[in-house]
C-alpha cells in the first residue's frame, strides 16, 4: 500500500481493490470479491468511510456494489 498512502480516500479504494480485480472470462466483467471492510481496511479507512466513497463512486458510473462482490468498470482500473 506505500504508493497509496498519499493519495485521497476515494482514489485509494479505486486504486487498491484493482490490483484484486479479475475478469470473467464468460461475460469480460472486472470483478473484485471482497467486503466493504476488506476494502476499507486496505485502503485505511473505516468501513463507515469506504461505504460512502464506494457509494459516490457507484452514482459515478465506476463500479457497481452486490454482496461481497464489486463489477469495476474498465475506465476505472486504468493507471
Amino acid at each position: 500500500m506505500g504508493e497509496a498512502v498519499g493519495l485521497p480516500p476515494r482514489a485509494r479504494l479505486r486504486t487498491r481493490p484493482a490490483t484484486l480485480a479479475h475478469q470473467d472470462a464468460a461475460t469480460g466483467v472486472w470483478e473484485v470479491r471482497a467486503t466493504q471492510t476488506d476494502l476499507a481496511e486496505m485502503a485505511g479507512l473505516s468501513r463507515k468511510s469506504a461505504g460512502a466513497h464506494l457509494l459516490a463512486l457507484q452514482r459515478a458510473g465506476m463500479i457497481e456494489l452486490g454482496y461481497r462482490n464489486i463489477r469495476v468498470s474498465p475506465h476505472c482500473l486504468a493507471s
